[in-house]
């Protein structure tokens, strides 16, 4: 965690020192002082997860035969692969005027499936005696999820950036599915609680596509469980092993227009908010030639 904690650290300070160096040089992405746009609006995100599961694990368990001596139950390797599943997340962003620490926030909700698979291969005690033994576990939780993200700019261009982020999210597992093949013994010995409250980071690619419209690429993670606490671990514990969730998503920013009433008149009107301008605009600053009569 610490190595995670570092990194969105290194993130955030080049972010705030490329703002600065380029924000005198490129056009800027927002422009708050006229227009037909708010300086918020809509989010829709569809992505992907992935549960990255530790390394390979070598396990033995002994019990106390009532005997003074320990017994081996079961001695063997653990191996355990991540799934991808589904995610989608619906909520609202919001933007500050420029020279801020926070360049923008969003919020919402979102549905976020989690897999993954354990495997043992080793033996066994069955009776009074050791046999090989082969067990496969998986995991499906399907959560309801709510969060929260303040992000940081680093401008590339007058059309991309890059952007770091750290939020919250509060997860509840609403249907969960565990299925064993082999025997079915100790691999579902450990499930993880099905409440989950989590600080994570993100870093991410956007683009303007059009005039009110963001998409931004981007990859997220959990760096802290605060409940349960793990202590302190922010990967999942599912069976024998832990798996760090990885989120990817597509996110779809859709900035909400002015009311009529605010864009007549004067441009000096505070509620209004152009996020774009129309030379922020693929050839918008051209004026269209007059059809001839």
């Amino acid at each position: 965690m610490k190595r995670i904690v570092l990194l969105v650290s290194l993130v955030l300070f080049f972010l705030a020192d490329a703002q600065a160096q380029r924000g005198k040089q490129l056009s800027p992405l927002l422009n708050l002082n006229s227009g037909n746009y708010q300086n918020k609006g809509w989010l829709f995100a569809p992505g992907l997860t992935y549960t990255i599961p530790r390394a390979h694990d070598d396990f033995s368990y002994r019990v106390d035969n009532n005997e003074g001596v320990l017994d081996t139950l079961y001695s063997g390797s653990f191996d355990a692969s991540g799934k991808i599943g589904a995610y989608f997340g619906i909520g609202r962003f919001h933007f500050f005027k420029q020279n801020t620490f926070v360049d923008y926030i969003d919020y919402g909700l979102a549905y976020k499936m989690l897999r993954g698979e354990e495997t043992f291969e080793g033996m066994m005690r069955q009776e009074n005696t050791l046999v090989p033994t082969s067990n496969t576990a998986y995991f499906n939780r399907h959560n309801a999820s709510l969060f929260f993200n303040a992000y940081k700019i680093g401008q590339l261009s007058d059309y991309t950036w890059i952007q770091g982020g750290l939020g919250l999210n509060a997860d509840y597992a609403v249907s969960e599915k565990y299925e064993t093949t082999g025997l079915r013994t100790f691999l579902l010995e450990e499930q993880a609680d099905p409440f989950q409250f989590q600080a994570h980071a993100s870093f991410g690619f956007g683009y303007k596509a059009e005039r009110g419209v963001l998409l931004v690429a981007s990859v997220e993670t959990p760096i802290l469980n605060f409940v349960p606490l793990y202590d302190g671990k922010s990967t999942l514990p599912m069976f024998s092993s832990r798996y760090r969730p990885i989120i990817f998503t597509l996110r779809m920013m859709f900035f909400s227009r002015t009311k009529a009433a605010d864009c007549v008149g004067s441009n000096d009107n505070p509620r209004e908010a152009d996020l774009w301008g129309r030379d922020m605009k693929r050839g918008g600053g051209k004026e269209k030639k007059r059809k001839r009569r």
